[in-house]
């Protein structure tokens, strides 16, 4: 069995996990776990499938069925890609690329994602000032996600690392299966591009590590192997 001192270092290595055993086993079985799927339409002629999943930001994928099908995810500290031609571990770019396509998330769980995040009124956003928030990007960049007088999002705005900002417009708000109210649209316009969203799956859930592990089984990446046998017996530790 591994040490506590060992399990103490594994959870603080990984947002999976916060500083206390009791809250630790909170986040690990209570987070709210949020899952998409979109098809999506392009302004220059593709169109293809995306399914998020996000419940911490280290605990988030984003698969693209197309004619080359990709999977991304971000695990603990790691983050890993896995496409017909094999798996391998991916860097910050990925990381960016993944939570940047948490369109939901990023809309009601700004502040979980987002720090140094302070309110603003005076957001320029389809041709007007609007309220909201602004916070820094994790790994680079920053965002601000648009308010409007009863406190919903209607648009985001991320403005990542040498790229020009990608500006989100959310629409067609229905109530979900859950009760909750959310988006079943989304207009991302980036460069000259315009990619059009139209959700046909949107749950928000309870979950754990667990749901996660068995929605994405590991891919053939040894650290990644590790790293979830290692926390799995560190939160049998924790439970005795």
């Amino acid at each position: 069995m591994k040490s506590q001192l060992f399990c103490a270092t594994l959870m603080a290595a990984s947002s999976f996990y916060v500083s206390t055993p009791a809250a630790a086993q909170k986040q690990a079985c209570f987070s709210e776990t949020i899952i998409t799927t979109a098809d999506v339409t392009t302004s220059y002629g593709s169109a293809y499938r995306v399914e998020t999943y996000y419940r911490t930001p280290s605990e988030a994928a984003a698969r693209f069925v197309t004619e080359t099908p990709a999977l991304m995810a971000v695990e603990g500290p790691f983050v890993w890609t896995q496409t017909s031609g094999g798996a391998a571990l991916g860097g910050e770019d990925e990381r960016r690329f993944i939570l940047g396509h948490q369109f939901h998330a990023l809309a009601f769980r700004f502040d979980d994602i987002m720090t140094d995040i302070a309110d603003r009124d005076d957001i320029p956003f389809q041709g007007a000032l609007h309220a909201g928030r602004k916070g820094a990007y994790p790994q680079g960049g920053a965002a601000a996600i648009i308010l409007d007088d009863d406190d919903r999002p209607i648009g985001l705005i991320l403005s990542l690392p040498e790229e020009t900002p990608i500006k989100v417009a959310y629409s067609d708000w229905r109530e979900t299966a859950s009760g909750r109210a959310a988006p079943y649209a989304a207009t991302i316009t980036h460069k000259d591009n315009t990619y059009s969203y139209r959700y046909d799956e949107i749950s928000f859930s309870n979950g754990g590590p667990k749901a996660f592990q068995t929605r994405y089984p590991a891919p053939p990446i040894e650290a990644v192997a590790e790293f979830r046998a290692d926390a799995d017996e560190c939160a049998a530790a924790n439970n005795q």
